[in-house]
């Protein structure tokens, strides 16, 4: 079950490489003589330095623990909105639960609402559902997101991987 995770956890990290990777690729030309992410001195592409430099954009996104989030919306959701809504970070909490919307898609919970019914819900990217089947209530996970505000002080956040 170990191998598992820690494969799961490879996966998502290298789709989150790969995400990043791609939004620096296409949305920025290079410009002359500028180096591209992940490129060698010579020119050619070193994998290995584009997901050290990917790890540390990822690593510089404000940090945020499920608990904080929901108690966050709890208090004032204008507020919360204001500092997490359409903003990308990194939140850290402990699964409450894999469920599936009215649509028939999947999400996730982290323990943190006052009730069950306030949780946390993280929507994913296609590419990281299969992950979520790896994953059971209690596990501890780190994800990276976009905020969606919240429904009824329900934070919601979107676009997520898991890391």
């Amino acid at each position: 079950m170990k191998s598992l995770r820690c494969l799961a956890i490879i996966i998502a990290g290298l789709l989150v490489a790969g995400l990043i990777g791609k939004v620096t690729e296409e949305g920025r030309p290079n410009a002359g003589g500028v180096a591209r992410l992940g490129a060698a001195p010579n020119g050619d592409e070193n994998p290995l330095q584009g997901v050290i430099v990917r790890q540390q954009a990822v690593e510089a996104l404000p940090e945020v623990a499920a608990v904080e989030l929901a108690r966050a919306y709890e208090e004032n959701p204008s507020a919360a909105d204001s500092k997490y809504k359409g903003k990308r970070y990194r939140v850290t909490g402990m699964v409450a639960g894999v469920n599936t919307d009215f649509f028939g898609d999947q999400y996730l919970t982290l323990r943190g609402g006052q009730n069950e019914f306030g949780e946390p819900q993280f929507q994913f990217h296609e590419e990281s559902l299969a992950a979520l089947a790896l994953l059971a209530e209690g596990d501890e996970v780190m994800l990276v997101c976009v905020g969606a505000g919240d429904i009824v002080r329900t934070p919601l956040s979107k676009e997520c991987l898991l890391l």
